[in-house]
């Protein structure tokens, strides 16, 4: 009897475990700015520094209390916005919590918070239970749960927060953001502002009701595109005269990396798990099994074989979205410094350099991609790149307006046409050469 007590005991334990851990959701961290980016300055402080140590305490806490941490950088080093994101968005982070300091005029003070204006409602239940824990613990000004449209929350597919702890030009802030003591309890008050958030059940997204499209993909016949909403929420197809043809999802987060695996059917992600869905709305649980696929793990990039894997990079970065060439000889994916890189399945690395949602040209012979500046919080400029894999240094604009801010390009199965998003909006152009031509907005019409 004491045995069967023991291994009924234990197995209760492992149970218990196994739910406190799954019931944890994973975090992703992001420390505003850094390296050649100082983020704003006062009283002898720069905001990267402050962000980068509020954001470590964070991963502690949070580390401790058993969830699974991401931190867009653990170091003083160069993110660009674009990778923050992507990298956020890959490694299916369940929460994005941004950590920035404030600067005006010297006279404005105080703590805010910030979600995206059609963001999820956990986003909103979220930035509303943080803020007034953020404002007890570091005894600053209450400026109000806000609402914008700050890159990183609007372009990350998980309930995501940006907390603006302070004023770094304030000198009462600043005493308060250069004391070690204040930045543990913002570090605490963020954990609070998160657990207590989950408590609450989810509720439905209202990003149903935004317009803003991204992430265009064409069908492999070239005639319609698949497309989702700012966050990657919902899943539309969309003809290439702008119809809204039929709504398959608009659920939350199920757009990142869905794509078509016939002109009829679609694959995507949701719950930790693979779904196909038809053009005639069946869904089903998808079958996952593949001979040959690349995925990433712990920031490395692997490929698994007939069930025998490969690791394929060998640290010195962060990785992560791995894709295989249409002829399956290559591998591409993204270093959340050091920008795209290209391998073969031996591991020999091109090092492509800044960009970022790199997509296969159809012979598999070269690329497209998106290169961005920021300023810290906003995109400032975007163009289209291409680039092939025998000349990999030479790099050929495909959009020459970089103000259009055009990102996330996919070229037709044919390579004749070229779609991407820019401000919310999809565009179509015919790809000759190293350069596109007749570009024209989709006007959707829903």
């Amino acid at each position: 009897m004491k045995l069967c007590t023991v291994f009924l005991l234990t197995i209760c334990l492992v149970m218990a475990g196994i739910y406190v851990t799954q019931a944890q959701p994973s975090v992703c961290i992001d420390a505003g700015h850094g390296g050649d980016d100082s983020g704003a300055v006062g009283h002898g402080l720069l905001e990267k520094s402050i962000n980068l140590d509020v954001a470590n305490r964070f991963h502690n806490l949070l580390k401790n209390a058993g969830y699974t941490v991401y931190m867009t950088r653990s170091s003083d080093k160069t993110v660009s916005l674009s990778s923050r994101t992507s990298y956020a968005n890959s490694v299916g982070a369940g929460r994005f919590i941004s950590i920035h300091c404030n600067a005006f005029n010297q006279s404005a003070h105080g703590t805010e918070t910030y979600c995206y204006t059609s963001g999820s409602s956990t986003s909103f239940r979220m930035r509303d239970k943080t803020q007034p824990q953020m404002v007890a613990a570091l005894g600053t000004y209450d400026r109000g749960c806000k609402t914008a449209g700050f890159y990183v929350i609007k372009y990350t597919n998980m309930p995501a927060i940006l907390a603006e702890l302070a004023f770094i030009d304030n000198a009462g802030d600043a005493a308060k953001l250069g004391d070690a003591g204040y930045r543990q309890k913002a570090a605490e008050a963020l954990k609070r502002g998160l657990e207590q958030s989950r408590e609450e059940e989810q509720t439905r997204s209202s990003m149903q009701r935004d317009s803003y499209y991204l992430a265009p993909r064409f069908s492999p016949d070239g005639s319609k595109i698949l497309a989702s909403k700012a966050g990657y929420h919902g899943l539309y197809i969309i003809s290439l005269a702008g119809e809204v043809v039929r709504t398959l999802s608009d659920e939350a987060h199920v757009g990142y990396q869905a794509q078509w695996i016939a002109n009829d059917q679609i694959r995507y992600g949701k719950a930790d798990a693979l779904f196909t869905a038809t053009l005639d709305g069946r869904v089903a649980r998808a079958n996952d099994r593949q001979e040959m696929r690349v995925f990433a793990e712990n920031g490395e990039i692997w490929l698994e074989t007939y069930g025998e894997r490969q690791q394929l990079t060998n640290s010195g970065d962060i990785y992560f979205n791995p894709s295989l060439s249409p002829d399956n000889k290559h591998v591409v994916y993204e270093g959340i410094e050091s920008g795209i890189h290209v391998c073969t399945l031996t591991g020999d690395d091109t090092v492509i350099g800044r960009g970022n949602h790199p997509a296969w040209l159809p012979d598999s012979k070269g690329l497209v991609f998106d290169v961005t500046e920021d300023d810290g919080q906003e995109i400032t400029a975007s163009t289209i790149a291409l680039v092939l894999l025998e000349s990999s240094q030479n790099r050929f604009a495909l959009t020459t307006d970089s103000m259009l801010l055009a990102q996330r390009a996919c070229v037709s199965a044919d390579g004749k046409q070229l779609v991407f998003d820019a401000r919310g909006k999809l565009f179509l152009a015919r790809l000759h050469g190293f350069s596109i031509r007749n570009c024209q907005e989709i006007k959707i019409v829903e």
